[in-house]
């Protein structure tokens, strides 16, 4: 079986380690893995995926390696401006895009040739939303990512993040969805492709599998699907003893101004990894005693800590939860954002005076810890059940390649 990887939108890290996790579950059922992202430099060091595996049968070819197509929002001297804070997912496809008729077809028509070139039997898709419009009706396709990026595709619309704005006047989306629908429309009649009947459908894969623990999913009231388990960094290291100090992760590009104070107040109890962090803010952490690390830690080293402070990643979110490590989130984006009221909202974070209590920081620890044994029991191999879902797909599928890539 050939399976194509496909990676879009989103710039952190944890769309590459789902990718790897799910390449790796494929390569060692001895499968062909072609992986198209937006960013090859997280992949380009993985060895273990893009090299030759002598030991599988057959001398298993490494990965291959492609150049997704670029939505034009991504670019930096595009002309295409986000409209506003996104309040729905087609706001997300809006902003990067979908509101320039002209945005889209480039895009199907480059993903049409990847898939002549590669000839894949599946589609595994980290929130690359043309990649699935692309391959609709053509080779079977699975939506992989967090509850954020793999909305529900059953609703006639996208529905509003939840917190969003209540005031009538200002809830509805930045463009209104009929408008962005006939703008896809009017691109897949001109390339010859079925139109759409609902905006949601340009989401939309024969197994969507949002991988992320039901709490922290934003449409948790409206799957028609189970949860997937989240993807971890590996397996849960054993708790220490003791737990002490503060770790925090903290990119330095989104670091605000309520982050960056938060650190200078808690000080040496602080040991952070902060990627991308300036020259100035470096020096005044340093001056204030928080103690900088240039290596990602392991988690090993993390569960030392007697919290996290974090920007609402999934994957450190899931990682402490199921470690029973208190959580304190400084948001830097929407998803972060929508993580963090969520966290809130179930109780799964402490505030930032917590983290300067000895106290209370003991109390959020213990009741972290209790709770995490209810995470834990939810985990499992999500590659593994990916893996799994695009041999039976591949097995079952009545899709063909019944066009070939447009050169006009």
């Amino acid at each position: 079986m050939r399976v194509l990887l496909a990676w879009e939108l989103g710039g952190n890290w944890g769309h590459a380690r789902r990718l790897e996790a799910v390449a790796r579950a494929l390569q060692r059922r001895g499968h062909e893995v072609h992986l198209a992202v937006q960013d090859l430099g997280p992949f380009l060091n993985m060895s273990h995926l893009t090299q030759t595996h002598p030991d599988q049968a057959n001398d298993q070819p490494g990965a291959r390696l492609w150049q997704a197509p670029l939505w034009g929002g991504l670019l930096r001297f595009s002309p295409i401006r986000p409209l506003g804070p996104p309040r729905r997912f087609g706001d997300l496809l809006a902003n990067l895009g979908l509101q320039d008729p002209a945005a889209l077809e480039p895009l199907l028509r480059a993903w049409e040739t990847l898939f002549h070139a590669i000839r894949p039997d599946v589609l595994v898709a980290d929130f690359a939303p043309s990649a699935l419009l692309a391959a609709r009706g053509r080779l079977p396709r699975i939506a992989i990512g967090t509850g954020f990026t793999v909305p529900p595709t059953h609703l006639a619309e996208f529905p509003p993040f939840p917190g969003a704005e209540p005031d009538p006047q200002t809830a509805g989306p930045l463009i209104a969805e009929p408008l962005l629908l006939a703008k896809v429309n009017a691109t897949l009649a001109r390339i010859g492709r079925p139109t759409l009947d609902r905006l949601p459908q340009i989401t939309e894969a024969e197994a969507l599998m949002p991988a992320v623990f039901a709490e922290l999913d934003p449409y948790r009231g409206l799957r028609s699907m189970p949860h997937l388990s989240p993807f971890l960094a590996g397996p849960l290291p054993s708790r220490p003893a003791t737990r002490e100090g503060i770790f925090a992760y903290l990119p330095g590009r989104s670091l605000t101004e309520a982050g960056f104070a938060t650190l200078l107040a808690l000080g040496p109890s602080v040991l952070a990894v902060m990627p991308d962090l300036d020259a100035p803010r470096r020096a005044a952490l340093v001056a204030a005693g928080v103690r900088l690390s240039d290596k990602t830690l392991g988690w090993g080293q993390i569960a030392t800590h007697a919290a996290v402070l974090c920007n609402g990643g999934m994957g450190t979110v899931s990682q402490s939860l199921a470690m029973g490590l208190p959580l304190a989130v400084l948001p830097g984006g929407v998803e972060q954002d929508l993580t963090a009221r969520a966290l809130a909202a179930w109780g799964l974070s402490i505030d930032l005076v917590t983290l300067a209590d000895p106290l209370a920081l003991l109390r959020a620890g213990q009741r972290a810890e209790a709770l995490a044994s209810d995470f834990r029991t939810r985990l499992s191999d999500p590659a593994l059940a990916v893996a799994e879902q695009a041999e039976t797909l591949a097995k079952g599928t009545t899709c063909e390649m019944v066009h070939k890539p447009e050169t006009s």
